[in-house]
């Protein structure tokens, strides 16, 4: 766990600021025809699953501790009961089911600890279930995210650097918090080849409940924030949106933020079927592009 500086989280490989970085970017600025700025920001979500978080726990006849668990992730969740509990693994023995609706939030322990530590100490069969209430004020969220984009863009749509300043609320505990903004600084830029990209992750501390991950995590944050961007981008350079994605697709070879070599690329193609499928009549030059060339 990181020692936190002031509210944030100060434990990546450069402190309190997880960086990304490839090329020039502030070369890559300097070169563009234009500078186009945006700000995007994502509240925190709830994920209510119908079922609520729920555990059953009893002591056996050979004295092993067994608990039913709505868990989403058994094992991960055995080697932290066994830390809490003081008790070797096959000590317990985790009975999980059909999870039902999760989406995330049984990513955590909830009720498990509880109800084995009341469990063990009265020696008989315990049940502990959050009401609708509880589940909603003290459960794990997706975590608010706040990006701040800065990019430069030829007058032929080719984006030719881009920085980013992203801002993670982890609530009142680390939990999963840095690993969200490490996961989401390599991602965020999208599947565009950018040949210069300045990334700044940073993991907030606040007094709001813990964030955690919630479907597409981390990820889909990003996600929604740089194809905002794309459209803006399209705007100032009087491009449709779906020209400016498919001339800065990733095509095969092309290199990502992190400097991984691009392989078995489709986003062209996905782009071209996508149109197919929302009736929109690409032009010619868009229909014979394709992710093997640029």
């Amino acid at each position: 766990m990181g020692r936190p500086e002031g509210n944030l989280w100060a434990s990546f490989n450069n402190g309190n600021v997880h960086r990304v970085r490839l090329g020039d970017v502030e070369e890559g600025f300097a070169k563009a025809d234009h500078i186009v700025e945006g700000t995007y920001s994502q509240a925190f979500n709830e994920h209510a699953p119908v079922e609520p978080q729920t555990s059953v726990a009893y002591i056996d006849g050979t004295d092993r501790l067994i608990i039913h668990t709505c868990s989403q992730d058994l094992y991960f969740h055995l080697g932290m009961l066994s830390g809490l509990l003081a008790l070797q693994m096959n000590k317990i023995r985790y009975v999980g089911g059909t999870v039902g609706g999760g989406f995330g939030a049984k990513n955590d322990i909830h009720c498990d600890h509880v109800a084995a530590a009341m469990a063990l100490k009265i020696r008989k069969p315990v049940k502990y279930r959050l009401t609708r209430r509880e589940e909603t004020l003290y459960t794990t969220k997706r975590g608010m995210f706040r990006f701040n984009f800065k990019d430069g863009v030829m007058k032929d749509g080719r984006i030719v650097a881009r920085q980013i300043k992203s801002f993670h609320d982890t609530g009142a505990y680390a939990g999963m918090g840095p690993y969200a903004v490490e996961k989401n600084s390599i991602l965020v830029c999208g599947p565009y080849n950018i040949p210069n990209i300045a990334i700044d992750g940073t993991c907030v501390f606040t007094n709001r409940p813990p964030a955690s991950s919630m479907r597409g995590f981390a990820i889909i944050n990003g996600t929604t924030a740089v194809e905002l961007q794309m459209d803006k981008l399209a705007e100032a350079v009087s491009m449709s949106p779906w020209e400016i994605r498919m001339a800065n697709a990733w095509r095969n070879g092309d290199v990502s933020a992190t400097q991984v070599k691009i392989e078995a690329c489709a986003a062209v193609e996905v782009l071209q079927r996508a149109a197919v499928l929302a009736g929109i009549e690409l032009a010619d030059r868009l229909k014979t592009m394709s992710s093997e060339r640029r």
